[in-house]
């Protein structure tokens, strides 16, 4: 994100009903694996995340510290603001630009301290995502936003495995993926994925992995994609509805003004007469 971002919805309105905060342990190698599958390529993406509790520092404001291998921590700091959010989750899930002939996506997740396992929970060929109430993420020509997130009923802390799988079509000889966690807030019966890490809400400022054809291996995450947020608000708050008995009472209000202009206007024609 290019600075702070403003908003000015009061912080009283803000309603959570869920809150889950997670702050996260990311490595500064990822495995990417490239084989030939039929006549496409098959790649696939691993990675270990080790996930715990943000800070709350009161009313919509949060922090999240991100700690590298290297031992380098980085902060996120944002306030999310409005009415009516049904439930959050932050650092979860992972959204993920690759070119439109990525396909066939599919993906796993092994909570390390319970050995719990299953399938991510996969959309894919978006062309755009909503930040907040104000801000719409596009995806870069010729390209597409998958969102790789937990299923229901899944842990939210812990020690984590994850994989990813996708194919690209034969030719295919050099990949760039690019990856941001966001947040996901659900708010007037939509949802809204908030950029955390890196936060930008314009993509090409994001940093892109290349990946190896045909062969595999780790690849390095770029330095400058640990820019965390600073100061930044996004905005789920919606115009606060008045109440029928408040209409009711405008509308009267109305009524007698209207009333007392045409009585005033009578009473200067009886005298200017």
């Amino acid at each position: 994100m290019n600075g702070p971002r403003k908003a000015t919805v009061n912080l009283g309105l803000v309603s959570l009903l869920g809150v889950l905060l997670n702050s996260c342990l990311f490595p500064e190698l990822i495995d990417v694996f490239v084989s030939e599958e039929g006549d496409g390529f098959l790649v696939s993406v691993s990675v270990g995340s080790d996930i715990s509790l943000c800070s709350n520092e009161g009313g919509g404001d949060f922090l999240c510290l991100y700690a590298g291998e290297a031992g380098a921590s980085i902060t996120s700091d944002v306030t999310l603001t409005g009415a009516d959010i049904a439930f959050l989750l932050l650092l979860d899930p992972m959204i993920v630009q690759l070119p439109l002939a990525a396909t066939s996506f599919a993906g796993t997740f092994l909570h390390n301290d319970t050995s719990m396992s299953g399938n991510l929970a996969i959309t894919s060929g978006l062309a755009a995502f909503d930040a907040d109430f104000d801000t719409t993420v596009v995806a870069e020509p010729g390209t597409q936003f998958v969102i790789l997130d937990l299923p229901a009923g899944a842990p939210t802390q812990g020690s984590f495995s994850f994989n990813f799988n996708y194919t690209m079509p034969p030719g295919t000889t050099s990949l760039q993926m690019k990856s941001m966690f966001t947040g996901r807030v659900d708010a007037a019966g939509q949802t809204y994925y908030p950029p955390l890490l890196p936060c930008e809400t314009n993509f090409a400022s994001v940093p892109a992995l290349n990946v190896p054809f045909p062969s595999g291996g780790q690849v390095v995450v770029p330095a400058d994609m640990a820019q965390g947020c600073t100061n930044a608000v996004y905005n789920y708050g919606a115009a606060a509805p008045v109440p029928a008995g408040d209409r009711w009472s405008l509308l009267a209000l109305a009524l007698l003004l209207g009333t007392a202009a045409a009585a005033s206007l009578r009473w200067r024609a009886r005298h200017n007469g």
